[in-house]
């Protein structure tokens, strides 16, 4: 294009008021320019406007550039300029003829900054070139860097799942065929971050031939939205629920409990289903009635006032109430009463009350309390009797005895000294197990009795080592006795542990063979304790024997291998007698015979040893 110098300002003339305009040579040099430029601008400032022309056209040989101004009045200013290169008999030249596009300017940047903030951004995507545009906010939500994403349809499908992925595919294909318009919804996963929830908005654009060429929309990220929906359906879940629970909850007390809620002045202003039935009275009957209603005067005053006290002070107050029903009747109810206090005062302003009927349960805690009466009644009518069977059993087994004596004392013929000997054995036995049965059941429980620190070792060997050595060489019985030298220092009765290995050697003996073996030891387990074990080689004693708890007057039926008869009151007295100084009793059967019961005593304390010659063991 060639333009003269009278061209240029001819068109500058026209252009003056309505257009920036201006010709500069390639160097940024102004050659000229119009009244439009000179009057909003500086000098100084279209100088400047002029050499970023230049140098941006050199760069990118671009026929329009934007340039951004500052006005004499401070305002920035926006302008796109159209570049046209002319050649000159001076050189060649550009001719810039501008469009101010501030306003253009400042709405765009109001819009990236509205869509940055409320997280909303622009697409379109162009059907016949396939090209997708992009706002700076959608890199942004999706997350991608803007240098290094280029945006095709492929690449932003590919950020969805499957299903998601074939929804959108739906969607943009009926918008293409039948330009429906629509909305979706999706989830994006970000590498190391929450779930994004997203909304994506398209509608189709037409030609004017009313042919779809494109589809654009928004997207827009939802996630705090989403979130807090969820939150609201997770509420909304939750007081369904607690409703629901609060409905259980009064059909429950309903059924099981008595609640009612009175004012201070202990009126009643509610009162459940349950209250009514148990109480005989309405509900109408009931409301704005005061407790004292239900009074039955089975509880005096100071009862009911120590519980006002309680519950006046803002403490719950627990306990048993007997009130009585309009029908007259006692009920019993175990109450716990709750103040709720006032939040400004912190005085109570309700108390709320829940019962349960107890009715039952004292009934028969009734029974029990007599039942217990009437068993104390027998237990002691049992020691009476107990005792005077003793006086009858005694004494005329004393005339026998007596008699026996007389007569091997006296009589001349040898077969009725034969005879009274041993009418004499079965007294004397017959005596003993008298006196078992009564040590049994003597004062109905095991008592401490009198006890004393002694040398256990020093008792056995002159108190218990000759009458055993004794009864074994009559019976022509092999036996053992290890009672070595030192203390073996114990706290109990000297006359209950000697009677303890008297009857259990005595038992010994009885149910053992002549070729049997019985043994007598003293000495200390691990843990310093005092431990007599008394064994034998005999038959044993069968396996429930010892898993059972020993009870008197049982086991000697049960023991079917002993030789001589017997009441079955040895074992159960000496583990009586042992648990009653303190010790601990344990029986060990061998494998097919044989038998071990040990004694343990707890060690006493040395500095407290008495005198080994007491006088209580005999």
């Amino acid at each position: 294009m060639q333009l003269t110098c009278d061209s240029l300002q001819l068109l500058a003339d026209n252009l003056k008021d309505d257009f920036p305009f201006m010709v500069i040579s390639p160097d940024g040099q102004i050659e000229e320019y119009n009244s439009l430029l000179s009057g909003v601008y500086s000098d100084k400032e279209n100088r400047k406007t002029a050499e970023k022309i230049a140098s941006l056209y050199c760069e990118n040989k671009h026929h329009v550039q934007r340039t951004k101004a500052i006005a004499v009045n401070g305002e920035n200013h926006y302008i796109d300029w159209r570049l046209t290169p002319i050649s000159q008999e001076d050189g060649p030249k550009i001719v810039c003829l501008g469009t101010d596009v501030s306003e253009i300017e400042n709405l765009s940047k109001q819009i990236a900054r509205t869509s940055a903030f409320a997280k909303v951004g622009y697409w379109r995507f162009d059907i016949h070139n396939r090209e997708i545009y992009w706002s700076d906010e959608m890199y942004h939500i999706r997350n991608v860097d803007k240098s290094d994403f280029v945006p095709t349809l492929d690449k932003v499908l590919s950020g969805y799942g499957d299903d998601q992925k074939a929804e959108l595919q739906d969607r943009f294909q009926k918008c293409l065929d039948n330009g429906e318009s629509f909305i979706t919804r999706m989830t994006v996963d970000k590498e190391g971050q929450e779930t994004v929830y997203l909304e994506t908005q398209g509608i189709p654009e037409y030609d004017s031939d009313g042919n779809i060429v494109a589809i654009s929309g928004t997207l827009r990220d939802r996630t705090q939205e989403a979130v807090a929906e969820e939150k609201y359906l997770i509420a909304q879940e939750s007081l369904t629920n607690l409703n629901h629970v609060s409905e259980h909850l009064r059909q429950t007390l309903n059924t099981h409990a008595l609640v009612s809620i009175a004012d201070v002045g202990g009126r009643i202003i509610f009162a459940n289903r349950k209250f009514c039935e148990i109480s005989g009275y309405s509900y109408e009957e009931l409301l704005g009635s005061n407790h004292r209603l239900l009074k039955s005067e089975t509880q005096d005053d100071a009862f009911f006032k120590e519980m006002w006290k309680t519950i006046s002070s803002g403490e719950v107050w627990q306990g048993e109430i007997c009130n009585r029903n309009k029908q007259g009747e006692l009920y019993w109810v175990y109450s716990t009463i709750v103040p709720f206090l006032n939040k400004k005062t912190g005085k109570p302003e309700q108390y709320v009350s829940v019962r349960t009927e107890i009715t039952h349960q004292k009934k028969m805690q009734s029974k029990l309390d007599k039942l217990f009466e009437e068993a104390m009644a027998g237990s002691e009518a049992k020691s009476k009797f107990i005792s005077n069977m003793s006086h009858e059993f005694r004494t005329p087994l004393n005339h026998i005895m007596g008699f026996s004596e007389l007569i091997m004392n006296f009589s001349k013929e040898e077969g009725i000294k034969e005879n009274a000997k041993h009418i004499l054995a079965a007294g004397n036995e017959l005596l003993e197990k008298v006196n078992n049965v009564l040590q049994l059941v003597d004062q109905g429980e095991p008592n401490q009795g009198h006890r004393e620190v002694f040398d256990l070792g020093y008792m056995l060997r002159t108190r218990f080592v000759a009458n055993f050595q004794s009864n074994m060489l009559a019976e022509n019985r092999q036996f053992e006795i290890d009672l070595p030298e030192g203390e073996f220092v114990i706290q109990a009765d000297p006359l209950d542990v000697l009677t303890i290995t008297r009857k259990l050697t005595d038992n010994a003996l009885k149910f053992t063979n002549s070729e049997d073996k019985i043994a007598v030891s003293l000495g200390n387990n691990q843990s310093g304790d005092v431990v007599i074990k008394i064994e034998d080689t005999g038959p044993g004693l069968p396996e429930e024997i010892k898993n059972s708890s020993l009870s008197p007057f049982t086991i000697g039926e049960t023991v079917i291998t002993k030789s001589k008869s017997g009441m079955g009151v040895g074992l159960p007295l000496s583990k009586k007698l042992t648990e009653k100084n303190g010790g601990q009793f344990s029986v060990e059967l061998g494998e097919g015979r044989g038998t071990t019961i040990t004694l343990t005593f707890p060690n006493a304390d040395r500095r407290h040893h008495v005198d080994p010659q007491f006088s209580t063991a005999s």
